[in-house]
């Protein structure tokens, strides 16, 4: 069946709405604490490790630290080389757990923070890195309690977004705002915060409130690309196409690889400022960018003939 005249304009519509700037989502803030290097003579919860294999765990954990960010496979092997020296070493447990995370490999991230937890120390930090590794693998209610055990060991600004986070994500919208807005007492500044209650605004209808949001976040996080995406959408959903089209037109200027943006500034031509020529040329070039085959081409293409046809009636 071919789609013509409003019933098009209503799914463009709709294409904007759901997945117009990508699926998007909320943006984490740093999982925990920066980690801090171990100095020899420190105290640790061992009863078994010689003074020498104690030397050598604090010496392998400190060098995988160095490498967490920028080797994570080398930080597991200086983790798993401290494990070795010293086998009950919550710290070098957690953090391993947090690279196996950076490398997506959640079954050994729980693992290794299942582990971290028989300390006797009762910390957010663990309970953080398991409400991350739940959800990675979609299991939204179980990472709203293990940040929320997180966050009562810790009511920081950190842990707090984070359960807001997972309370958005699970699509407990109240909940998440609550939090969220307890977050924001405490640190009104929080990029994540502002661009998190952007996105939740969007969720709940509310387009013009979650711009002003959006707008703060890009103010004091304008280096994330997710952030100007989000707020063009907004923007557009809110009536201010030309607001969107500024937008749009500096991400192509600053990334001209976001092959998303052609698209959508074909659709703000096509339906909302009926220039079908350059709706046609921005179609183009988004195709020429992705690729003929690439996802939602066969859309694009019979877009462009629509385009082109109405450009010739208007003609």
């Amino acid at each position: 069946m071919t789609i013509t005249g409003k019933w098009r304009c209503i799914l463009l519509l709709l294409l904007v709405v759901s997945y117009g700037c990508g699926a998007a989502q909320p943006l984490k803030p740093p999982l925990v604490k920066p980690p801090v290097p171990l100095q020899e003579g420190r105290k640790v919860e061992s009863v078994t490790a010689t003074a020498a294999e104690r030397k050598e765990a604090l010496k392998q954990f400190n060098e995988g630290l160095v490498r967490m960010n920028t080797m994570p496979e080398e930080a597991v092997k200086s983790f798993s080389l401290a494990l070795m020296s010293m086998p009950y070493f919550p710290e070098a447990r957690y953090n391993l757990g947090l690279t196996f995370l950076k490398l997506n490999d959640t079954e050994n991230a729980r693992r290794e923070i299942f582990e971290s937890l028989k300390s006797t120390r009762q910390i957010a930090g663990p309970y953080e890195a398991l409400g991350a590794i739940y959800m990675a693998d979609g299991e939204t209610e179980k990472a709203v309690e293990a940040y929320g055990y997180a966050a009562a060991l810790e009511r920081s600004p950190r842990t707090l977004v984070n359960l807001a986070n997972a309370y958005q994500a699970a699509g407990e919208l109240d909940s998440s705002l609550t939090y969220y807005e307890e977050a924001e007492s405490e640190d009104p500044e929080n990029p994540y915060l502002h661009y998190n209650m952007g996105m939740l605004l969007l969720e709940k209808g509310k387009a013009s409130e979650a711009v002003g949001r959006l707008k703060r976040a890009l103010t004091l996080r304008e280096d994330h690309p997710e952030v100007p995406l989000t707020l063009a959408k907004a923007l557009l959903l809110s009536g201010d196409v030309h607001g969107a089209l500024e937008i749009y037109t500096g991400i192509m200027k600053e990334d001209p690889g976001q092959t998303l943006v052609y698209r959508n500034m074909g659709i703000i031509y096509e339906i909302y400022l009926r220039d079908y020529d350059k709706a046609v040329a921005y179609y183009t070039s988004y195709l020429s960018m992705d690729g003929e085959g690439g996802e939602g081409a066969k859309e694009v293409r019979a877009w462009i003939d629509i385009a082109r046809a109405r450009a010739g009636k208007k003609r």
